[in-house]
């Protein structure tokens, strides 16, 4: 069975892409970019389930 999946756009400040780019280049230099972001998208959505409830991701980001 095939898999379906979502396309999307994201924008990024310059900060995020600095860093994303240091992590291409680091782990995922032979990889699709698309490959290393489902990673880091996974990563921190595992890392949000496992947070205590009671955090309000909306005052950890910036305005």
């Amino acid at each position: 069975m095939p898999t379906q999946n979502k396309r999307f756009m994201l924008s990024v400040p310059s900060d995020i892409e600095t860093d994303a780019a240091e992590v291409k280049r680091r782990l995922f230099y032979d990889k699709p970019y698309s490959e290393m972001y489902r990673y880091l998208i996974r990563k921190g959505l595992d890392a949000i389930k496992t947070e205590p409830s009671h955090s309000n991701p909306s005052k950890d980001r910036p305005a």
